[in-house]
């Protein structure tokens, strides 16, 4: 299958790349909102009450100031947090994947403007391109539904190796795109393909969840 015409790329030097485009994932696009919201309404709460606690309210001594200092640190690193979950809502909103070799080495990234989450990997890593994808039906208690048809259509694409943790190259992108994407990417680095429905991959699907959650952990 072909390299989408949507798909940009670029080369500079021993730099390859390819720009994805703006995700179409119609009225999913609205969570993005809802996540954005939610982080700022948390932090303006947080916030306020934390002030309210931490101001002085009479002669200010040593416990006041460690007190107060305490305050702050934490409505900060909360702050760190939410900055994190807005970025999220941002991607949802906005984001688009890039997919960068060079050197022997893959960089993924994930960008909306200047704002961005960047993993890098060595080729020598992995052994196989995956594209996975379900069967298009968006199912709610088990019923078929027409909610969020564009996210039920959309694919993931990865790389895997064996004993090594896999690395996802871009999501939530249409199959044929990816499809495309990944055997331009697999030729590139010489390594296998494989495209499946996710009953058929389903232990490639497991381990790819699986290091998504370790990375959020370590975010």
């Amino acid at each position: 299958m072909a390299l989408s015409s949507k798909i940009q790329t670029y080369r500079s030097g021993d730099t390859f790349m390819y720009v994805l485009p703006r995700r179409e994932l119609g009225k999913f696009h609205l969570v993005g909102f809802a996540i954005i919201a939610v982080a700022l309404i948390g932090f303006a709460i947080f916030g306020s009450v934390g002030w309210t606690i931490a101001k002085p309210h009479g002669k200010i001594d040593t416990f006041t100031i460690i007190f107060g200092l305490f305050i702050t640190a934490m409505l900060l690193s909360t702050f760190v947090g939410l900055m994190t979950v807005i970025r999220f809502g941002l991607f949802v909103l906005w984001g688009h994947a890039e997919i960068s070799i060079a050197n022997d080495r893959v960089t993924t990234c994930e960008r909306v403007g200047p704002i961005f989450r960047k993993r890098s990997r060595t080729v020598a890593d992995f052994h196989r391109v995956n594209v996975i994808y379900g069967d298009g039906v968006m199912r709610v208690n088990g019923k078929r539904s027409n909610k969020f048809r564009e996210l039920a259509k959309a694919a993931g694409l990865g790389m895997d190796g064996e004993g090594v943790k896999p690395m996802t190259l871009a999501l939530a992108y249409p199959k044929e795109m990816l499809i495309g994407l990944g055997q331009d990417v697999a030729r590139r680095l010489k390594l296998e393909f494989r495209a499946g429905d996710d009953e058929q991959m389903k232990d490639v699907i497991d381990a790819m969840k699986l290091a998504h959650e370790e990375h959020k952990d370590e975010a």
